[in-house]
C-alpha cells in the first residue's frame, strides 16, 4: 500500500510511525485514530493549522506575518518597521523620540505586534510621567537643602549675594564676549545656561560660594564687599557728606553695630570693613 503513495509521504517520519517494518503495510486504524485525535485537539483539520517557521527562516517569518496581518492586524507584526503607530505618546523630547525610533527596528525583528506596541507605548508614557515627577520632587528637595546650607554659610550677606552673583557673572560674560550689549543682547541666556537665576542658583552650591568670593573681590570702590550698594551705581565715589550720613545710619542700625562691636560675630569682618570704608570716605585726603 505504501508504494502507491507519493514519495514525500513515503519518506515522512510521521507516517513511518504507523508502518509495519516487516510487511511494509500501514496500520490504517492507528493512523486514522491519531489523525482524529489530533484534529480534536487542534479544533480544526490539520491542513488548516498554520505552522510557525523555524528560527532563522527570515523569508518564512515574513510570509507568516503577512498572512496573519491581513486578518489579525492588531495581533500581528506590521508589514515594515516604519509602519508601527505610536498613538497618544508625547515624543516632543528628542531623547525619547530617538529611543522610540531606534526601538522600531528591534520590535520588528522580534515580531512585536501593533497591539503589543500600543501596550508598550502606554507603559512608556506612564513611566516617563512618574520619573519626571520624581525628578522634579528630588530637585526641589536638593535645592532646599543646598539653599539652607548657602544661607548658613553666607549669613546676613545671603540676600546680597543672590543679587550680586548674577551681576558679576553678567559682567564676566560680557568681557568674555559671550553676548554683545551693543546689539541689544543680554546675559539672560548665559545666566540660564549656568543656572544662575532665582532658585536654580542653589543647584550648584560650590560654584555659588566661589562666585560669592569673586563678588567680594570685584566689588566697585563705592560698594562694600558682601553688602548692598551704598550709593546708586554710576554716581561716582561718596562725598564726605554722604559718607558722614551713611556712617550715622550705620551707627544707628543695631544689625550693623552688633557684629561691629562683637569680634566673635560671623559678620564682624564685614561690618568693620564697611565702617572703615565710610571713615576713609569722610577723610579722603588722609588715606584711611
Amino acid at each position: 500500500m505504501i508504494d502507491t503513495l507519493p514519495e514525500a509521504l513515503r519518506n515522512s517520519e510521521t507516517l513511518a510511525k504507523y508502518l509495519n517494518k516487516d510487511t511494509q503495510d500501514l496500520n490504517l486504524e492507528a493512523l486514522v485514530n491519531a489523525h482524529t485525535h489530533a484534529t480534536g485537539l487542534l479544533g480544526v483539520p490539520a491542513d488548516q493549522v498554520m505552522r510557525l517557521p523555524k528560527d532563522g527562516d527570515a523569508e518564512g517569518w515574513a510570509k507568516f506575518n503577512e498572512r496573519i496581518a491581513d486578518q489579525f492586524y492588531a495581533n500581528a507584526r506590521p508589514a515594515a518597521a516604519d509602519a508601527y503607530e505610536f498613538n497618544g505618546v508625547d515624543l516632543s523630547n528628542p531623547i525619547d523620540k530617538a529611543f522610540i525610533e531606534d526601538f522600531r527596528g528591534t520590535a520588528f525583528e522580534n515580531g512585536v505586534s501593533q497591539k503589543q506596541m500600543d501596550g508598550f507605548m502606554k507603559w512608556f508614557g506612564e513611566a516617563n510621567e512618574r520619573i519626571n515627577a520624581q525628578i522634579i520632587e528630588q530637585t526641589k528637595t536638593e535645592r532646599a537643602a543646598n539653599q539652607a546650607a548657602l544661607d548658613q554659610a553666607w549669613g546676613e550677606k545671603a540676600q546680597v549675594y543672590k543679587t550680586e552673583i548674577p551681576n558679576v557673572v553678567a559682567k564676566l560674560a560680557e568681557k568674555a564676549g559671550l553676548f554683545d550689549p551693543q546689539n541689544g543682547e543680554t546675559a539672560e541666556k548665559v545666566l540660564q545656561a549656568l543656572n544662575i537665576e532665582g532658585d536654580a542658583m542653589a543647584d550648584n552650591p560650590t560654584l555659588m560660594r566661589l562666585l560669592a568670593v569673586v563678588a567680594d573681590m570685584t566689588a566697585e570702590p563705592e560698594v562694600l564687599p558682601g553688602t548692598a550698594r551704598t550709593i546708586p551705581s554710576g554716581q561716582g565715589a561718596m562725598t564726605p557728606a554722604q559718607a558722614k550720613e551713611a556712617l550715622d545710619a550705620f551707627m544707628a542700625n543695631k544689625d550693623k553695630t552688633e557684629p561691629f562691636y562683637n569680634p566673635a560675630h560671623q559678620g564682624h569682618a564685614v561690618a568693620k570693613a564697611e565702617w572703615q570704608r565710610l571713615i576713609n570716605a569722610m577723610h579722603p585726603s588722609s588715606g584711611g
